[in-house]
Formats: C-alpha cells, structure tokens, sequence
C-alpha cells in the first residue's frame, strides 16, 4: 500500500515535473557547452560527461521548438554522441565514429571552423570565453531572447509522456525491493568530471624505478590511493597521495596530492596539488594548486600556478605567479616578475605586461590590442586606438614643460620634462590621469596628480632634494587629434633647506619652514595643448 501511494505520487510530481520540461532553442554559430547550459535552465537537467570526450567548445546552430528533453538532447547531441538519461541527468558515454540523420529533420549543423571566432560574446575579444559560457546562457534568459518558453504540448505528447512517466514509475517501484530507500538531499554539480576511467582500483603500491615495484609493470593500469616511488614510477593514476624521489608519472589523472623532486607528469585531469622542485606537468585541466620550482605547464587551469621561473596554460587560468613569465590564453590574474603575457587578462601585474584585451595593466610597459584597458605604467601602447600624445604645458611654477601620455581614457601615463628658471633648474614628472568625456561633445575633464622631483641643470644635487606635488583639474576640448586644456592645481613644494637653488613659490597658504625641511602649499594654474600621434 505504502509503495502503491509513493507510486502515485512520483506519477503525479513527474507529470508536473515534466510538463514544464519544453526546450525552445534558436542558436547560429553558438558553443555547445552554452546551448547544454541554457537547457539546464529551462528544464533542471544536467549534463553529465567527460570533457576529454565532449568538445563543449564546439560550434553548433540549431533549432528547437516545443521539444521534450529527449529530442531536444538528440537534436543537439545524438549525431555525434551515446547518451542516456537517467533522472535529471544526461549521461554522455562517448562519441561516435560517424554521424547518424537528425531525427524529425531539425538540423544540427556541425562546426565551421571558419566561424570559431565569430560566435556571440564568445571569440577571442573576451579571451575568458570558456569560463563564461554558463554567464552567456544566463544573460540569453535574463534577455529573453532566443528563449521563448512555452508550456503547452497537444493532447498526443503529453499522452505519451504520460505513459512514459507511468512505465518509469512501475520500474523504479520494482528497483525498490533490492535496496533500502535513503533520501536524496545532495545537489548534483551541473557537470561531473570522470578520472581514471578503466582503470583497476588497488590501495597502493612501492615502486624503485619502473617497472621494479610490488605491482611490476601493472601499475600502469592501476589507480592508487597511495603510491610511493623510491627514485621514479608510473602509474595509471592516483586517487589519494603520490610521493616520488625524482619523479612520478600518471598516464591518466591524478586526484589528492603529488610530490617530487624533480617533476611530475599527469596525462590527464589533476585535481588538488602538484609540488615538483623543477616542474609540473598536466596534459588535460588542473583544479587546485601548481607549484613548480621552473616550470607549471597545463592546457586549462581553474586555480593557481606558482613558478620560480614561467608558467604556461593553453587556455584559462584564475591566478598565474612566476618569477620570470606567465602566459595563458585567458587569466584573471598574472604576476610576474619580467613579463605577462594573455590573449584576455583580467589584471596583469609585472615588468611588462602584454595582452590582446585587457581589464588592468601595472607594469614599466603595458601592450593591448584594444583600449577598454586601465594602464598604470611609464609606457603604455595601444595597438587600436589609444592615447599616444605629445605636449607642451606651462604653470606658475614650472615655466614650461614636455610631456608624453599614453595609455587610454580610462587611465594613462605622463612622463614630463620641464625647465624651472630663473636658477635654471629642471624637472622630471610621472603622472597618471583620467578622461571623463561630456556627453557627445569634444568637451571632458582630466583629473591628474603628478610628481616631480627637482634637479640642477647638471643633474647633481649632491645628496640634496626637492619634489613638487600636484592634483590637477582640467577642461579640456579635444578637436581632431588636439586637445587644449587648462585650469587649477593644488601644489605641494617640498625641498631641504639647503637646497638653495629651489626657490619658493609666489604665493603659500601653507608655509612650514624647519632646519631640515621647507614645505609650501598654494593653488595655482597650468594651461597645454597635446597632440595624438595615433
């Protein structure tokens, strides 16, 4: 009786449950990771599946109107794909040699390699696309649009579905004799990665060098949960913890913890850290913690990379730190201490930071493609666009001065060189500003502060200093590629007293004197003319 009533009422949720399971889809040219995401989003199923076997990046148009989960999975999957599903979740098991006929003639259109670049919001102008294919099928959603969800089928499909529903349910009362019924309260990931598949399972193993070990040559077979290599080994995989005295080798994947001292080498996915006093190695994707005394090498990674000398990562990484290079495809993070390098970069912090699309640059010289970067640095180029400028201003301090500025609107950098008379001092200035553009018109304001540090014309000052400090706002009009300026600063002097040369200012409201130090405040005004070279 009790089965009989949890019978009924698994009919009744998983007719509701599946009236609302209508997958309406119109995508041209879209990633196939975006378009599984956006039937999550519709229905709660979840695709499960080894990325190793489904290309999620790629490229498929397809039209589907009204369709139930498994003809919406067929139409998008089932030329190239085994699948089955169970529950709530789309099982992919492995791809098929040869394609078979759309079924009910819906087309799927296979990858046009031509096209890799042009998929919306996908190419290489985000250069993170890969990790941001869930964030495209929720802005599709929020957008309304491809999506136009509609709940009602006719009398005939949902008579099937019924039947259907009613045949799963008598299976499942019939699976219920052979186990005792546990609640299900455990979220599933939206996608589940498969490690070491094939593989024998077996507690540990001892190795010298490969293949003299307590499993022999086997253990290229095995998954370990411990393995313990005297000089090197090579196993299948590891599932727990592997130490090796030079090295260890996985022909497969590697989850848990893996030491050497010289490298470790992982054929597959990793999941958790690798330590190797010269480098680390990973064929497929890491999750977790690199550290590498050289060298990390992965083709995607979703965490960090540490490297006394570079790290590399073929596609995405979230955090790059190296003391002499990084370089990725796409990086929320990359400190290096010589040089960055990413096709899309989030922050780039180095010596020199290079990347085709950019979010932040703080380096010496920062390089972009485009000028949607901020720039911090003492040279800034912009391939497309940009600010290269050259100028001539002039203030009530320092009586004239050339300037360089590059960068974008958004943040640029000043080199400055200026001439204080009448005791023939010079001036060297780095500055950093901003544009804010007025509407459609040339007119915008600047908000710059600059530093100045004060020389005698010979550049000796014998062990004596003096610094002008400046925040600076502008009006600005901008005509072709010159721009006039002008407008007030707030000026802070501060020099030692026995720096004679470096006289006072007209004017202070703050005048402080010591027997070490001389300091002045006073507002004063600065006007200029640049011009951009680009």
């Amino acid at each position: 009786m009790k089965k009989a009533k949890l019978v009924s009422l698994f009919i009744l949720f998983s007719v509701s449950l599946l009236s609302e399971n209508v997958v309406n889809l119109n995508l041209q040219n879209e990633k196939l990771g975006v378009a599984m995401n956006l039937i999550t989003q519709q229905t709660g199923i979840v695709f499960s599946y080894n990325p190793r076997v489904v290309d999620t990046n790629h490229m498929v148009s397809v039209t589907i109107i009204n369709k139930g989960v498994k003809e919406a999975v067929d139409l998008l999957v089932g030329d190239k794909y085994y699948y089955t599903i169970k529950g709530r979740y789309v099982i992919i098991t492995s791809a098929k040699k040869l394609p078979e006929i759309a079924i009910d003639n819906e087309p799927v259109i296979a990858e046009d390699k031509k096209n890799k670049d042009k998929s919306s919001g996908n190419g290489l102008s985000s250069g993170l696309s890969i990790i941001r294919d869930r964030k495209i099928a929720i802005e599709r959603i929020e957008m309304g649009s491809p999506l136009l969800i509609n709940n009602q089928e006719n009398e005939t499909t949902m008579l099937k579905k019924i039947a259907g529903i009613i045949a799963l349910s008598a299976f499942t009362w019939v699976g219920a004799d052979a186990q005792q019924e546990q609640p299900d309260t455990k979220e599933a990931p939206a996608s589940k990665t498969e490690y070491n598949i094939g593989l024998q399972k077996s507690f540990g193993q001892l190795t010298f060098i490969t293949p003299i070990s307590t499993d022999g040559s086997n253990t290229k077979e095995k998954e370990y949960k411990l393995s313990l290599n005297i000089l090197g080994g090579i196993t299948g995989g590891v599932n727990g913890v592997e130490f090796g005295g030079l090295y260890n080798i996985n022909k497969q994947d590697m989850r848990g913890v893996q030491i050497a001292g010289l490298f470790n080498s992982t054929g597959g996915n990793a999941c958790g850290v690798q330590i190797g006093d010269l480098a680390n190695y990973v064929k497929g994707d890491m999750k977790g913690l690199q550290i590498g005394g050289l060298v990390n090498v992965v083709r995607k990674s979703s965490d960090v990379q540490l490297a006394g000398i570079a790290n590399y990562t073929a596609e995405i990484n979230d955090m790059q730190i190296a003391g002499i290079a990084n370089m990725a495809t796409g990086s929320r993070l990359q400190i290096a201490g010589v040089v960055n390098y990413a096709q899309g970069a989030d922050v780039q912090i180095g010596t020199v930071n290079i990347a085709s699309h950019a979010g932040f640059q703080l380096g010496v010289i920062n390089i972009a493609e485009t000028d949607e970067a901020a720039m911090l640095g003492l040279f800034n180029y912009v391939k497309n666009g940009g600010l290269f400028e050259i100028g001539i201003s002039a203030n009530d301090y320092v009586y004239g001065a050339a300037n360089l500025i590059t960068g974008t609107d958004r943040m640029y950098s000043i080199l400055s060189f200026g001439a204080y008379s009448p005791s023939s001092n010079v001036t060297v200035g780095l500055g950093v500003g901003t544009r804010i553009q007025l509407g459609d018109s040339p007119k915008g304001i600047l908000f710059e502060l600059m530093h100045s540090q004060i020389y005698r014309n010979n550049f000796k000052n014998e062990g004596r200093r003096a610094a002008l400090n400046q925040a600076r706002v502008f009006y600005s009009v901008r005509k072709n590629k010159f721009t006039l300026y002008g407008g007030p600063t707030i000026n802070i002097l501060l020099r030692d007293t026995d720096f004679t040369e470096v006289e006072d200012p007209v004017y202070s409201i703050i005048k402080n004197r010591s027997n070490n130090h001389k300091l002045d405040l006073w507002i004063g005004a600065e006007v200029g003319v640049r011009f951009n070279l680009k």
